[in-house]
């Protein structure tokens, strides 16, 4: 941390944090945002981490449902600063990378086993209650398009004018929001299902910073930078994590192909556009009973 100066903070120094430099107020913006959308969220609670054991602390949780569809989105904000913006670096979308998946969580048909003469149901600790179901041909992620493969923030030292870099904090906000999302995915397994008796869950981790923060530079497979560097609203970065929840009889494994990284102004568009056309197409398809995977 640089020196502080001697002198002391006062009302206006606190105003201009609040409204400038903030995470927590810019968390409230965002959890304001994804609210007046129709999420129903959770801010500031408590989660294991599965990689390291210990207690965190999450920024929201947003859900939106729409009948037997769900959208469950972990959610991380980072309040970044234009003089030290993301820089995500970016190649196109291989077919390997090129899926996106859902959980099925549906009310099984008890089968039974024959003992003699007697069919007896098969006890339910060993009943398959959801599934996740990988769609390729109407991903949200089609091949080809450009995706990010690293990030970095980047600024300039105040004494020297020189270019500094780091990759710490943001991924940081990164690796919670992946993390975070293991809840999501066991409470998707886990969903009741007498009220309705199938569900599809799309479960995304969601990065949110501010505007004109976000910076685009795009490469060639042989590693020739392609155009210029350029400034963004919204990008997709791969990850492909798979995590697995339930237990022995009864499990699901669930991959996460990608974070989304957006900024304030493109949660809108983000949501109505990007996500719920995919959905709406979806929900069509799920309600004709025809296959889309």
């Amino acid at each position: 941390m640089s020196k502080l100066s001697s002198n002391p903070i006062t009302q206006s120094d606190i105003k201009k944090y609040l409204s400038s430099y903030s995470d927590f107020s810019f968390e409230l913006q965002v959890l304001k945002k994804f609210a007046d959308m129709g999420f129903m969220c959770s801010h500031g609670g408590t989660y294991e981490d599965p990689v390291t054991g210990k207690s965190r602390e999450y920024d929201i949780r947003a859900l939106l449902q729409t009948d037997f569809i769900r959208v469950h989105l972990s959610v991380e904000c980072k309040n970044l600063r234009e003089n030290f913006p993301l820089v995500v670096h970016c190649l196109e979308r291989k077919d390997n990378e090129s899926y996106n998946e859902l959980i099925h969580t549906f009310q099984p048909k008890t089968p039974t086993q024959q003992v003699g003469p007697i069919s007896l149901p098969v006890p339910s600790a060993f009943i398959e209650t959801s599934q996740s179901i990988r769609i390729r041909q109407f991903s949200l992620y089609p091949e080809k398009q450009f995706v990010a493969k690293s990030a970095d923030q980047v600024g300039k030292r105040h004494d020297n004018g020189e270019i500094t870099s780091t990759d710490g904090e943001v991924f940081d906000k990164i690796s919670q929001a992946i993390n975070s999302s293991l809840d999501l995915i066991t409470e998707a397994h886990y969903l009741d299902t007498d009220v309705f008796p199938t569900y599809y869950t799309l479960v995304c981790p969601v990065l949110v910073i501010p505007d004109s923060s976000l910076w685009q530079v795009k490469y060639s497979d042989d590693g020739g930078q392609i155009g210029e560097p350029e400034q963004i609203n919204h990008v997709s970065y791969y990850i492909g994590k798979e995590w697995t929840v339930g237990d022995k009889l009864n499990s699901l494994s669930y991959t996460i192909s990608h974070l989304e990284i957006i900024t304030y102004s493109e949660i809108q568009n983000f949501v109505e556009k990007y996500l719920g056309k995919r959905i709406t197409f979806y929900s069509e398809i799920i309600s004709s009973r025809r296959k889309f995977w």
